[in-house]
């Protein structure tokens, strides 16, 4: 009865109102329909004028498509109960969930992502806007942050990035994976990041629970007018780890190369209470301790010798290291024990983006490095490096006959793959292998092998 009633009424009331020149069929219908159906309907009136009006039953949008139909117009119902009129391309009246304050947020309006995406409120940084970090309606004033800090260029985690809120102090430092976790008052913030080399990243948050957020950061080239000299500030306030000391890729390579090679275990040389143990050698002491008295670990393997001819070159390839870490007092439980000091050498993960590769020739050596991702997904990455000598045919040219039998060879392997099971955790596999072989004039010979995986 509702229905036919408002048919009658339209056909009755528009003949009437079409006869004055102020107003249009639409407007009329505009004005019956507001009252019956207690909404507000915008529009622009010179889109609406010629309109004819055709005989419509049933409710409000049922009226509105059939006299629409086929005058190019649309309408759209947003969630307060108004209606807009509009010409042109479909209008989304939806907005965000922390927007109107909901406890509790609409998956339906956020297509493409996963329950454990929803969860986690999984989101990357983006400095062009507010990021919103968890959902609401979780107890307590204050929420759980973590996440990644990556190289933006090639993917590769960050070490020892420093992570602060509002530029206070009392921030936290990314683990060996880039990995960090802080806990925070819930609001708005402002999270900086930042690390040697790089770039500051400052990205605004709202905190509304546990959450997390994966930070890229991109590297940075200053030129300096003067240099000024900080001896590592963070660190030493932050830390708590005592008597080691930390030297990253970068600072190895700063150091003068003998013979074209940059050397890890001359770099340690640099460090306080490290000497050598005598003039053309790598091998060196720690605070009065001997040469035998030191433990080197390459990704957690033990390399029982680790210089190559004598001294002269050490066993690690030095393209294929993120960093070193040198324990000299108050070892870590979890590497067993040492008399004078540990040396932790970790390798990079491999590029992430893409595969690239560099080789390298020198007076007596000669080396290649190929790092990148393996799969569509990029989830896996590895990194492969090996390093040979050539010095066998400089002997031969040696007219002391005593050299010129004699044989001095080696090299090394590095393999490391890595793939991100999900979110949380990682799978690594490594492997290395080195060769030694030295004969002097057919009488003595010396040979050594590393293999480690």
């Amino acid at each position: 009865m509702v229905r036919r009633h408002l048919h009658i009424t339209l056909i009755l009331l528009l003949p009437v109102l079409a006869i004055g020149q102020t107003r249009s069929p639409f407007d009329s219908l505009v004005e019956v329909l507001e009252r019956r159906h207690s909404v507000g309907i915008r529009y622009d009136r010179s889109q609406t004028t010629g309109i004819s009006i055709p005989p419509a039953d049933g409710g409000l949008e049922d009226v509105l498509k059939t006299v629409l139909e086929g005058t190019g117009l649309s309408f759209v119902k947003d969630r307060s109960g108004r209606v807009f009129v509009y010409r042109g391309s479909p209008i989304d009246t939806r907005l965000s969930d922390a927007f109107f304050g909901d406890s509790k947020p609409d998956s339906s309006k956020k297509p493409g992502l996963t329950e454990k995406q929803e969860n986690d409120a999984f989101i990357t940084a983006n400095a062009n806007r507010i990021v919103t970090i968890g959902t609401r309606g979780g107890q307590g004033a204050n929420a759980v942050i973590s996440g990644y800090v990556r190289d933006g260029s090639s993917g590769e985690p960050v070490g020892a990035a420093s992570v602060s809120l509002d530029g206070k102090t009392g921030g936290v430092s990314t683990d060996a994976f880039g990995f960090f976790s802080m806990t925070v008052p819930k609001g708005r913030h402002l999270l900086k990041v930042s690390s040697v080399g790089m770039k500051e990243s400052s990205v605004q948050v709202n905190v509304l629970g546990n959450g997390r957020i994966d930070v890229p950061l991109q590297e940075e080239v200053r030129s300096l007018k003067a240099a000024v000299i900080v001896g590592r500030k963070q660190s030493n306030v932050r830390g708590v780890q005592m008597g080691v000391e930390k030297l990253s890729i970068r600072s190895i390579r700063q150091i003068p190369a003998v013979m074209g090679e940059t050397d890890i275990l001359r770099s340690v040389l640099t460090l306080p209470g490290v000497t050598t143990v005598g003039e053309g050698t790598v091998g060196y002491n720690v605070r009065g301790g001997s040469a035998d008295q030191n433990l080197l670990l390459l990704n957690d393997m033990t390399i029982f010798n680790p210089t190559h001819m004598f001294g002269f070159f050490s066993a690690v390839d030095p393209e294929v290291v993120r960093g070193v870490e040198l324990y000299k007092s108050g070892i870590p439980q979890k590497f067993g024990g040492r008399l004078s000091s540990i040396m932790d050498v970790t390798s990079r993960d491999g590029n992430k983006k893409k595969v690239t590769g560099t080789a390298g020739i020198g007076p007596l050596t000669g080396k290649f490095t190929v790092e990148g991702p393996l799969g569509k997904n990029k989830k896996t990455t590895f990194i492969a490096g090996g390093r040979t000598t050539y010095s066998n045919w400089f002997l031969r040219f040696l007219s002391d006959p005593s050299f010129k039998n004699s044989r001095v060879d080696f090299s090394d392997l590095m393999v490391h793959l890595g793939h991100e099971l999900s979110s949380k955790d990682r799978l690594y596999v490594s492997g290395y292998m080195s060769n030694d072989y030295f004969r002097l004039n057919s009488d003595s010979a010396y040979t050594y092998r590393n293999r480690n995986a």
